[in-house]
Parts: structure tokens; sequence; C-alpha cells
């Protein structure tokens, strides 16, 4: 990174909502109507209580349950198209300090679930 941004806190956690590239929002009811689509949806923020979450921690920080979060969905010929665009938005940026992936496999043959959180700081 050509730039470093100041250390991460939970304190310090950004909890705003935005509108793509990460403008300011002129109306906060915008935020309820953004959510409504999956790429702009991802710039808006979801508390670790409206996930159930708890808190992770990770081997540099610890970090709230909540954030940004994109759900690539279940229609495989969507989730490319969809990253390339959250990249050309810059939804991952100099401020990112760790993403989360979760994901959930079942296995038919032996009727077993497994789920993993993959966090890379």
């Amino acid at each position: 990174l050509k730039r470093c941004s100041h250390a991460y806190s939970l304190e310090m956690e950004d909890q705003m909502s935005y509108d793509l590239k990460w403008s300011p929002l002129t109306n906060s009811s915008t935020a309820a109507l953004i959510a409504e689509e999956p790429v702009k949806s991802a710039f808006v923020y979801t508390s670790m209580a409206s996930l159930n979450e708890s808190i992770f921690l990770g081997y540099l920080a610890m970090y709230s349950g909540g954030g940004y979060i994109f759900n690539l969905g279940d229609d495989p010929d969507s989730v490319v198209p969809n990253l390339d665009e959250l990249q050309r938005l810059g939804w991952i940026d100099h401020f990112t300090r760790a993403i989360f992936v979760e994901l959930s496999v079942w296995n038919a043959n032996s009727n077993l679930m497994s789920s993993l959180t993959l966090c890379l700081e």
C-alpha cells in the first residue's frame, strides 16, 4: 500500500452507510432503498446485532461482527460480474482492515455440513 490509515479499534470502526464509491448518502432513508440491490447494499453498514454475530479475534486486531457485507448469492452467473463491479467501485480500499469470507458446504453422500469463516487481514 502506498498510504496508511490510523490504527484500527472497535471504538473507531466506521458504522456509516454510503452510496456507491463510498460517497456520503444525501438522505438517510436512502440506505433502505440501496439495501435492496446487491452491489449497492455492500456500501450499507450492517450491525453486529442485526447479523446475530459476535466479536471476532483476528491475528492483528479484534473486529466487531458488523460491517459492510456482500452476499455472493446463489446465481453463479452473477458472482463474477458483481465482484468486478465492486472492484470498479473501490469497495475494498486502503481503509479495509479485514475481509471475512463465510461459507457452508454440505456433503449429500455423508449428510454432513461444514461451515468456515476465513479472515484475511
